[in-house]
């Protein structure tokens, strides 16, 4: 037994909607947001890592290959939305833990170059003051 919601229900749940800063207009909310592609996720980064970048577009293509259910009339739409969301939140926050991974582990290598550096230094030095004690 599949009851639709009532008109004014999906009234207030188009106003809610409105109330979202989307990446594009809504025209048809089953259609639109069947996918997930409404909701914008920021950039948090000036360059793309590649296995990022390749888990993004597969979980796109995932997203696009799966067959479309329409939702039980049991399942409040905004829940789903909401779910949405969170999968998008996710998604970016394990973007900005990769790249951040990865900002450690430059500095990691600039430490160990600081650390050559400063052991050829050393060395330098103690050469420089060993020919100044044969002096």
């Amino acid at each position: 037994m599949d009851a639709e919601p009532g008109e004014e229900v999906l009234q207030d749940l188009y106003a809610w909607i409105d109330q979202i800063p989307l990446s594009r207009p809504k025209r048809s909310v089953a259609r639109d947001f069947s996918d997930g592609g409404y909701v914008q996720v920021p950039k948090v980064y000036s360059y793309t890592n590649e296995a990022s970048e390749q888990r993004r577009l597969d979980w796109t293509c995932s997203q696009t290959d799966r067959p479309k259910q329409k939702p039980s009339s049991h399942v409040d739409p905004a829940f789903l939305l909401l779910m949405e969301e969170k999968e998008q939140a996710l998604l970016a926050l394990q973007e900005t833990m990769e790249i951040l991974q990865m900002k450690v582990n430059r500095l990691e290598h600039l430490v160990h170059l600081k650390d050559l550096r400063i052991d050829d230094l050393t060395r330098q030095l103690e050469r420089y003051k060993s020919r100044a004690h044969m002096k």
